[in-house]
């Protein structure tokens, strides 16, 4: 089987995202997407909703999860994880769901990233480093690689998409005869290539878009 993952994916249950989940569902369909976490702001809500109905693909219940240290992501979550705690009581839930902690664009300037104090000390607790995000920088995207690199950890590629246009051509890529699950994901990355299309420029655009989208709706 063949599988192209994206590990950090929005839908519009995030305040900054207009995806709806048919929008997600055709897209994965035309480029071949058939691994998809949503990881909305806080919120498993739109995850819960896509697993339910999207069914020609395996959706990955997530929630990017802002703790004191900066953003952290709980993969294979069953209930929500409330925001502002420690990263390290925020790792804990997420264990106690037996799932997979994702440290999204852990250097980036402009987001909120996981503390350098908080990558030391929790280091161990990490199962996947994001690698390459489509909407950082090239150079925080090789500090994340060199960092993984450094304390051998898997990586993988998300689109960080909060709009339609920037999903599709980001993702890791395995040919496995292993069907994908919780205790096995990281042990399939570990033989993954990572195939990236940076969107940082125009996500600036299609950022501002969905925001004022969003504003008219309420």
């Amino acid at each position: 089987m063949k599988y192209k993952i994206d590990l950090h994916v929005h839908t519009n249950f995030s305040r900054d995202s207009n995806i709806t989940i048919e929008e997600l569902r055709n897209k994965s369909l035309l480029h071949g997407i058939n691994v998809v976490a949503i990881t909305d702001h806080n919120t498993i809500k739109g995850a819960l909703i896509a697993k339910n109905e999207i069914k020609e693909i395996k959706i990955i219940v997530g929630e990017e999860i802002l703790t004191k240290e900066g953003e952290i992501i709980g993969l294979f979550l069953d209930s929500e994880i409330e925001p502002f705690l420690s990263a390290s009581e925020t790792i804990k839930q997420i264990r106690e769901q037996r799932g997979l902690v994702y440290i999204p664009h852990p250097f980036s300037f402009f987001r909120n990233a996981i503390k350098n104090s908080a990558k030391v000390s929790l280091i161990d607790e990490f199962d996947i480093i994001e690698s390459f995000n489509a909407k950082s920088l090239p150079y925080e995207n090789f500090l994340a690689e060199e960092f993984a690199a450094k304390n051998r950890k898997i990586v993988a590629a998300g689109s960080d998409a909060h709009s339609i246009e920037g999903f599709g051509k980001t993702y890791s890529y395995v040919e496995t005869e292993s069907e994908i699950s919780r205790e096995n994901l990281v042990e399939i990355l570990s033989k993954a290539k990572i195939v990236g299309k940076y969107f940082f420029i125009e996500n600036i655009f299609y950022k501002i878009s969905a925001s004022f989208q969003k504003r008219k709706e309420l």
